[in-house]
């Protein structure tokens, strides 16, 4: 068998039409196929259909490697198997329109647990956070989504993105 081959040779041998070459290739590649199946974690009902993709896409690979752009052939399948994995579950929840798919859907809501700005203020008093900075910490110490905090705060999005990044670095800079 042509395992002892590494993929060059495999691909040599493959555009030669050796049918052994091939199917070393797909015995080689078919466990990097299941990783990326399971890192996914697509549905076991689906398992066998992303396999089938995860080898058409593998054919695709072959045939279209080409060794002079400075990639390997396992670098290059990988990323053209993640990239056909997430088109087919970006795909896959098209089909949920506004279905809810829980009957009592509030029974599934995080409940937010009530930190106030005064803890926040004394855990990080050496940072030399503003008083919107805290506010802000505060607000994603609960659990908070940017666009969430802005509605609350009834400020732009913007304005609560640029501040989170000014959190970040100053909190970089402190334990750095």
């Amino acid at each position: 068998m042509y395992i002892k081959y590494n993929d060059f040779e495999l691909l040599y041998l493959i555009e030669e039409g050796s049918e052994e070459a091939y199917n070393a290739m797909v015995y080689k590649y078919q466990h990097l196929i299941n990783q990326k199946i399971k890192d996914f974690r697509i549905k076991p009902k689906y398992r066998d259909d992303y396999i089938q993709e995860g080898l058409i896409v593998l054919d695709e690979a072959i045939r279209n490697f080409n060794e002079y752009k400075g990639k390997t052939f396992t670098m290059y399948f990988s990323m053209l198997l993640i990239y056909r994995f997430q088109r087919l579950l970006n795909q896959e929840k098209k089909y949920f329109y506004n279905v809810t798919l829980v009957e009592f859907p509030e029974m599934i809501k995080e409940e937010k647990s009530e930190f106030e700005v005064d803890s926040i203020r004394d855990k990080y008093k050496d940072y030399g956070f503003s008083e919107l900075e805290l506010e802000i910490l505060n607000f994603i110490s609960q659990g908070y989504k940017p666009i969430e905090i802005a509605k609350a705060k009834k400020i732009e999005c913007r304005k609560v993105y640029n501040t989170i990044s000014r959190i970040k670095t100053k909190i970089k800079n402190k334990t750095a």
